[in-house]
């Protein structure tokens, strides 16, 4: 008896079940139904971003210039450079000098990404769609001069960010 039972309840379960299937239209004049299949291999994409390691800067303008190389297959992505500055306590960007006097340690500057605007400590630098090399500006002003030591070496950071991403439509 428990098998019998055991039987129909294994019968009603498949007959239960729901198996997916995938199909095209079936055209009766051709009975051969087959189906093409294409595909296209697209690798990650492979490119180099040079980003100069040392920038000796003057008063005014002071150019550093991103290149990007061998970006031939972004496959419809972009990259984008992102940079975050040496900043202070009221988040302005910042060269400090460790052996200046008191109140004369940091020296503002102003950067400016590719697109030429003022930015903030954390920005977008520049994007690129392929090769090409695109110029960032880094500022001091002759009235961020008054308040730093003469002679004394100021320093700062930027750290660079690089990623590829797919652009909003």
């Amino acid at each position: 008896m428990k098998k019998l039972t055991t039987i129909i309840l294994a019968v009603a379960l498949v007959m239960c079940l729901s198996v997916p299937v995938f199909a095209t239209d079936y055209n009766q004049d051709d009975p051969g139904g087959d189906t093409t299949l294409n595909y296209v291999y697209k690798p990650d994409p492979i490119y180099t971003v040079t980003i100069p390691m040392t920038l000796n800067l003057n008063v005014g303008d002071n150019l550093l210039t991103l290149n990007v190389s061998g970006a031939e297959h972004l496959n419809s992505k972009t990259i984008r450079v992102t940079c975050e500055g040496t900043q202070h306590e009221d988040n302005d960007l910042v060269l400090e000098c460790a052996d200046a006097a008191e109140g004369k340690k940091t020296l503002n500057y102003g950067l400016y990404n590719a697109k030429g605007n003022l930015v903030g400590i954390s920005a977008i630098m520049a994007d690129f769609s392929g090769n090409g090399s695109q110029d960032i500006k880094i500022e001091i002003g002759e009235g961020s001069l008054m308040s730093i030591e003469p002679f004394k070496l100021y320093t700062g950071t930027i750290t660079f960010g690089i990623e590829l991403f797919t652009p909003a439509p």
